[in-house]
């Protein structure tokens, strides 16, 4: 089990880094994937039919990054011995990212269903590239940003604050309950995770 991603790893609580402060809950090396996930789910809120197309793409490219920051972190902060062959494969598409994940982050990702994931990663390819006129429905838009806020807190161990509607807190409310009962069973049973109930 690796150290929390949002942990400095360090004595003092913030590393200079750029144009901010690195600290337990803001490492620097998950502000990318958190800058797109919350410039997405803003744009989620539009009523405007571009906003939620570019919203669906944005929180599609950080669900990508989510996983790719994951790994490629340093293995003292993941906790993950992976070759660079191995890390290379898995980043090879979207689809070896989220085999990566089931393989290397099973217990982490407890209550998080990798294959509407990747359904909705196939929603988005499809919106992508033949996306003239098409719109994004809201229950789909919705559940894909709560997934990658999901994905995001479970991989690094920390918060994220993304602007929401109350039917989407309900949401987020009703996932975080959900993977904390899966949790709970799998640890009474003593199953590892990847043949729990996902």
């Amino acid at each position: 089990d690796g150290a929390r991603l949002c942990a400095s790893g360090r004595g003092d609580n913030a590393v200079v880094g750029g144009e901010g402060v690195s600290d337990e809950q803001n490492p620097i090396w998950a502000n990318g994937p958190r800058e797109l996930l919350q410039h997405g789910s803003t744009l989620a809120l539009s009523e405007s039919e571009a906003d939620r197309r570019i919203a669906m793409i944005l929180i599609d490219n950080a669900e990508e990054l989510i996983a790719k920051t994951y790994f490629t972190a340093p293995q003292r902060v993941t906790g993950l011995k992976l070759s660079r062959k191995q890390r290379d494969e898995i980043q090879e598409n979207f689809h070896t990212l989220l085999e990566g994940l089931d393989v290397h982050a099973a217990e982490k990702l407890i209550g998080i269903p990798l294959e509407e994931l990747e359904w909705l990663h196939g929603l988005r390819n499809h919106l992508y590239h033949q996306g003239n006129g098409l719109t994004v429905e809201d229950r789909f838009l919705k559940l894909y940003s709560r997934l990658a806020e999901t994905l995001f807190v479970a991989l690094f161990e920390c918060d994220l604050e993304l602007p929401s509607r109350s039917e989407s807190d309900l949401l987020g409310e009703f996932l975080a309950n959900w993977i904390q009962i899966e949790r709970s069973l799998i640890s009474a049973s003593g199953a590892d995770g990847r043949t729990g109930a996902r």
